[in-house]
């Protein structure tokens, strides 16, 4: 497989969990990124922080950058694609 094809399968396997994410969130109305535009998230951190204002969103996306030495990552809560991140 070329590095081409990898990515291309890497892209779409990241599409089909998004998808089934928006699958879940039909489910579960009162999940907080049914009611916040932005989800901010660390793979150390113990949950995941929302908020409506993107200026916020990459503000605390940062704290979590240097609090867990981590990548962490804005992510548009309906479409599940990332708007901004920090390593």
């Amino acid at each position: 497989m070329t590095n081409k094809e990898i990515i291309a399968k890497l892209e779409s396997d990241l599409e089909q969990l998004r998808e089934w994410g928006r699958e879940c969130l039909k489910n579960d109305p009162n999940h907080p990124r049914n009611k916040f535009k932005y989800t901010i998230g660390c793979a150390d951190a113990p949950d995941d922080l929302y908020t409506n204002s993107l200026k916020k969103a990459k503000s605390l996306c940062l704290e979590m950058c240097d609090k867990y030495n981590r990548m962490s990552v804005v992510e548009d809560s309906k479409t599940w694609k990332t708007v901004f991140s920090v390593c």
